[in-house]
């Protein structure tokens, strides 16, 4: 199960960004491809980030409930978006109907900022978002 760790990374337009991932399948790959790919920073963040990806089951919803709560506590004073990646946490996925999956972040009544789809979503798709999200703040 995922841990998450908030880093600072430049975005190519000199925006200072902090990602956090909540790691919980595959799609977490393309989330630490995006990760990789940006230089890190140790100036302070313009904004923050969560990115939810993978499937959701019952037996960890309440930890996904608890550690959006957490990320949402970091750095009050920034602006906080939370992302659901990839089919999985948006639908289910394929997996939409086991009994053991919760058919999508927001079937928890978490308040999701974005959804980025797709089985996976590709990197450059990820980093479109990371714009985008830097831009509505």
């Amino acid at each position: 199960m995922g841990v998450i760790t908030l880093t600072r990374h430049n975005l190519p337009n000199g925006t200072t960004v902090g990602i956090a991932d909540l790691p919980l399948a595959c799609c977490a790959l393309e989330v630490l491809s995006v990760k990789r790919s940006l230089p890190t920073s140790e100036a302070s963040p313009d904004f923050l980030i969560l990115f939810i990806s993978g499937t959701i089951t019952h037996r960890v919803s309440d930890y996904v409930i608890d550690q959006i709560s957490e990320f949402k506590k970091l750095l009050p004073e920034l602006h906080h978006r939370v992302i659901a990646i990839g089919a999985c946490a948006i639908s289910g996925g394929p997996y939409w109907d086991s009994p053991t999956v919760v058919p999508g972040i927001q079937s928890l009544g978490i308040e999701i900022d974005g959804y980025l789809p797709g089985c996976p979503p590709t990197p450059s798709m990820i980093m479109s978002i990371l714009s985008d999200s830097m831009a509505s703040t």
